[in-house]
């Protein structure tokens, strides 16, 4: 089995990530909306086998890159086809995945139905609202939905506005992680 070390990507989250399978109950439901090459996919598989709990992870990506980052960091999608790519990096683990488009995809699972749902696909400030306003009534009460590049220069009018808008910017924990942050944000209601 391949190391997640091994596979092309970024990642810089994998205490947080440690701490929301802490957070889960065995039989709960971790989405992970974004994976790319299957880099923080891999290391969240192997973080749950070696928790020993019995957690239903979700993987969810279109696998076509995003479409704002094509012609630089997802410029791999117009050469080679990355859901393949990412089939052969995760081969050994234990996971479920859907292939298509957030908004599409959330309809999949029920309201109130998932522990954690983690965010990190498109950044533009359009698509992380949506997927904010798609995820977040799928999250049960007390569950958490979670998001990466927060505190990235690059994408602070695109994630950070929307989260701020759609979540409010005092409901929200900022995670460091390396050089970027996560927001989580609990859900109450």
């Amino acid at each position: 089995m391949k190391s997640y070390r091994d596979i092309q990507g970024f990642f810089d989250y994998g205490h947080l990530f440690k701490r929301f399978i802490q957070e889960i109950p065995d039989g709960g439901i971790f989405i992970e909306c974004g994976s790319w090459l299957g880099k923080s996919s891999a290391f969240l598989c192997d973080a749950i086998e070696e928790s020993g709990k019995d957690l239903n992870l979700w993987i969810i990506d279109s696998w076509l890159g995003s479409s704002v980052e094509r012609g630089s960091s997802h410029a791999l999608v117009t050469r080679k086809d990355i859901y393949q790519i990412f089939l052969e990096n995760m081969r050994g683990r234990k996971f479920n995945h859907i292939r298509g488009l957030s908004h599409e995809v959330c309809n999949s699972f029920q309201h109130g139905s998932c522990d954690v749902v983690f965010i990190d696909m498109e950044h533009t400030y359009e698509s992380v609202k949506e997927d904010i306003k798609d995820w977040l009534p799928k999250v049960k009460k007390g569950g958490t939905l979670a998001g990466h590049d927060y505190g990235s220069k690059r994408w602070k009018d695109g994630v950070q506005k929307a989260v701020h808008e759609t979540l409010g910017k005092e409901n929200i924990e900022v995670v460091s992680c390396g050089a970027n942050s996560c927001w989580v944000y609990k859900n109450d209601k």
